[in-house]
């Protein structure tokens, strides 16, 4: 019983003597901690745009854009709610491979004409990579892909 009390003094003596004004000891955060984005549960919406269709007065209908969130989104798998008016579609997209751990974050960003929205990702740089274009022609919705990626073998993590 007194080794037990002896090393745990003796333990506790060398810790105090390396830092004797008794603060504790912060590790390091690395930027790639900081910036790295995590998939909220399955289910969860990631990202929305919305507008409303002026064209139709008789009702309050929109086009709108959805990103939801999988049991795969870790991996890059999302499913993409599309909606114009009572036109409801929802279809699985895939965001490429990226070099070393990297989740990637998708994005949505306004379109230049009306009803046009562009989906991308975020590598955890804050720059918007487009992947895929949702359009509306003669009523009904498009999406289209429009850039692909793929991981840079000769780049280091």
């Amino acid at each position: 019983m007194k080794f037990k009390i002896t090393a745990a003094a003796i333990l506790l003596g060398l810790y105090s003597c390396n830092n004797p004004e008794g603060k504790v000891q912060e590790q390091p955060v690395t930027k790639a901690a900081v910036s790295q984005w995590q998939p909220p549960a399955a289910g969860s919406v990631v990202g929305k745009m919305e507008q409303r269709i002026t064209e139709d007065n008789l009702n309050e209908s929109y086009f709108r854009v959805s990103i939801i969130s999988t049991d795969s989104s870790k991996a890059g798998f999302y499913n993409l709610k599309l909606e114009y008016g009572y036109n409801i579609n929802e279809v699985p997209v895939g965001l490429p491979a990226w070099t070393g751990d990297t989740v990637l974050k998708p994005v949505l960003q306004q379109g230049t004409g009306k009803y046009h929205c562009l989906v991308g990702f975020d590598t955890g740089d804050n720059q918007f990579r487009e992947l895929y274009e949702v359009t509306v022609v003669n009523g009904n919705v498009k999406l289209k892909q429009t850039h692909g990626y793929y991981p840079d073998k000769s780049a280091t993590p």
